[in-house]
């Protein structure tokens, strides 16, 4: 039981902030004041914003696909910390059947076609192309101004390996995935998709998390260009938690 004047949210603060300094000594003062007054930031983070904020001002691709991206993430916030995805849901999607991710399609059909068709306008947005086809995309990727963005480079699926997809898969071959998605399902309405082409969470959390990817990678050799400092990953995650 709480002592007499103390709240029972202090008292779930302290107990929490025990256990933390018990998992990681590490954990400072300044991370705990930013527990209990919500967010903190520091002067040496907003110097970063402001690097982040000339970044997208004098890069269109980004600036755009920022703003297609925040749409997808206002339809369906596919946002979550690695401890969340590791310790809870990667267990409970693990356990969800099949009837389970067609019956949320069934229910949220529209909500998910159109935050899909969203986010992948943010990445024809980064690739400056307002239609991405198959037959012009090594062409599409060879254009790209930002050199840590390849086709060859290999991305590792955190959702859609629930519904029996590789782990492993080229940046090239997943945006073709990615297209194949939006023609059958997204983009043109199908009342009746192949069953192998029904759009799931596992879809819409992927495509977010990689068109994250992409826009961070981007965002960062912007910054670099700039001269500014690198950014370290409080700004990297707010840029992306609150598109």
């Amino acid at each position: 039981m709480p002592s007499r004047g103390t709240s029972p949210c202090s008292t779930v603060m302290n107990r929490t902030t025990r256990e933390l300094q018990r998992c990681d000594p590490a954990f400072s003062v300044l991370e705990i004041h930013g527990l209990e007054e919500r967010f903190v930031l520091s002067h040496h983070h907003l110097e970063q914003f402001a690097s982040v904020m000339r970044a997208l001002v004098v890069d269109e691709r980004l600036r755009e696909g920022l703003v297609h991206f925040q749409q997808s993430r206002f339809l369906f916030y596919g946002y979550m910390v690695g401890s969340y995805y590791h310790f809870h849901y990667a267990r409970d999607r693990a356990e969800a059947p099949r009837w389970l991710m067609e019956k949320r399609y069934s229910e949220q059909r529209a909500r998910y076609e159109l935050a899909f068709v969203a986010a992948f306008k943010a990445m024809e947005c980064l690739f400056a192309t307002t239609q991405i086809r198959k037959n012009r995309l090594d062409r599409l990727f060879a254009e790209l101004p930002y050199n840590s963005i390849t086709p060859t480079t290999i991305y590792r699926r955190q959702h859609e390996i629930f519904a029996g997809l590789p782990a492993s898969i080229s940046y090239r071959d997943l945006v073709v995935h990615f297209l194949n998605l939006r023609n059958a399902v997204a983009a043109h309405a199908n009342r009746s998709p192949p069953p192998g082409f029904i759009l799931s969470e596992d879809n819409l959390f992927e495509i977010q998390r990689f068109v994250s990817l992409l826009i961070m990678s981007a965002l960062k050799e912007a910054v670099d260009a700039e001269g500014a400092p690198p950014m370290t990953l409080p700004v990297h995650d707010m840029v992306i938690a609150s598109a």
